[in-house]
């Protein structure tokens, strides 16, 4: 499935979300594909932190630096994308689910 976004309800997206090519700045780009990641399909006021926080999560899991940060994500309140949602409790699962896979590929070597 393709991923589709709707930035149309993001307060002045118009002015920061284009580079002066007319090219979507990447750390926005960036935003709309960790929707999937994170499994959030829209960003919210009630929920920019949560986002925030799997994405430090799946960060750490892959040992690497998180590349998002709150400013961004405040800024795209009122995205909406076709993302799978997870709950918490889904969430947690697959960050589980993903940590097997690097210890047994580690351990496998």
């Amino acid at each position: 499935m393709a991923l589709k976004y709707d930035y149309r309800n993001v307060k002045n997206a118009d002015k920061f979300l284009w580079d002066d090519q007319g090219n979507m700045e990447e750390k926005y780009q960036a935003v709309i594909f960790e929707t999937m990641n994170v499994g959030m399909n829209e960003i919210t006021k009630d929920n920019f932190e949560e986002f925030h926080l799997r994405h430090k999560i799946i960060s750490e899991l892959y040992d690497s630096r998180p590349y998002i940060t709150k400013g961004s994500l405040k800024k795209m309140i009122g995205l909406w994308t076709n993302a799978r949602p997870m709950t918490k409790g889904k969430f947690k699962t697959d960050m589980k689910r993903r940590l097997g896979h690097i210890i047994d590929r580690k351990l496998n070597k």
